[in-house]
């Protein structure tokens, strides 16, 4: 038996960390990565400007709407067209003044999934809720 668990804790210690991490700032940072796609969140106060920046080690679809649709609880669909591209096509960035839809989203869903086009990028927001509330505060109280 103590074999078994000691396998067992072996192989979930060398599962990759689901993990969302905030940074407090300026600029209050949300960080998350899933297998080869990370998605930062940011929020400086000066603008104030919100980003959301999906970066990808392929060049992403260049496709003139973006959206996230957020799946749980609380589903909700969220679009721009003003969303830019890297230089090299492998990340795509949003900035606003205000992010409380996404936030929402964040808050209350079990998963979010980035649209560009037929390309789905999924995200798993288990342990985003902490993570949102802390920087929805900090970008609240940094403006």
């Amino acid at each position: 038996m103590r074999r078994g668990a000691a396998a067992l804790a072996l192989l979930l210690s060398a599962a990759p960390a689901l993990a969302w991490e905030f940074t407090p700032g300026p600029p209050c940072r949300l960080d998350h990565a899933e297998g080869d796609l990370s998605v930062n969140l940011t929020h400086d106060p000066g603008p104030p400007r919100f980003t959301i920046t999906y970066r990808s080690p392929v060049p992403l679809p260049r496709e003139p709407i973006f959206a996230i649709r957020f799946e749980g609880a609380a589903p909700l669909t969220i679009t721009t067209d003003r969303h830019t591209y890297g230089p090299e096509g492998r990340s795509l960035t949003v900035s606003d003044r205000g992010f409380g839809n996404l936030l929402r989203g964040m808050a209350g869903n079990g998963r979010m999934v980035a649209l560009l086009g037929e390309r789905t990028l999924p995200l798993s927001l288990a342990g985003a809720a902490p993570q949102v509330r802390p920087f929805a505060e900090c970008a609240a109280a940094l403006s």
